[in-house]
């Protein structure tokens, strides 16, 4: 079996741990992050994670699409109404992206398509892998900073 063949399958988030240059740690979306990673046998990948504290809009989903440009004119006149506050805590608890990746023989390569974060289209993320029983840990170095996800098998 190759290596590429072991990240196959879905993927639950178990934990997600920064650490800082100074040794110190934390975790970005609380105690018990929840989300999914997902690895197809023909090269496609998606990752979606969010924090344990998220909370719901209050908005039915069949309005949701008449008041999102309500708030979000409402975002761009700096008038912060409740909505376009929950909004905002949504997307900064809430992380995405997809595209296909590629493993080599220490890292895979998440080569992102599409993601929250606009920046992130087009970028390659690297990230050192270790399997461990059922679990898959992935961990990414920048500047000092130590990004270390555990994800266990569905």
């Amino acid at each position: 079996m190759t290596d590429a063949s072991r990240f196959v399958g879905g993927w639950q988030l178990r934990d997600w741990t920064v650490t800082m240059p100074d040794g110190s740690s934390r975790k970005p979306y609380g105690e018990n992050p929840s989300g999914h990673i997902i690895y197809s046998d023909n090269g496609v990948m998606s990752a979606t994670f969010m924090a344990e504290t998220r909370k719901a809009l209050g908005v039915p989903r069949p309005q949701l699409p008449l008041e999102i440009p309500k708030s979000v004119a409402a975002i761009k006149a700096q008038q912060f109404d409740p909505l376009a506050r929950a909004f905002f805590y949504s997307a900064i608890t809430f992380t995405g992206y997809c595209g296909t990746y590629s493993v080599t023989d220490e890292d895979v390569i998440h080569h992102v398509e599409t993601a929250l974060i606009p920046d992130w289209v087009g970028a390659d993320f690297v990230r050192r892998y270790v399997f461990e029983d059922d679990k898959l840990i992935l961990s990414a170095e920048e500047n000092g900073v130590i990004d270390r996800l555990v994800w266990q098998r569905r």
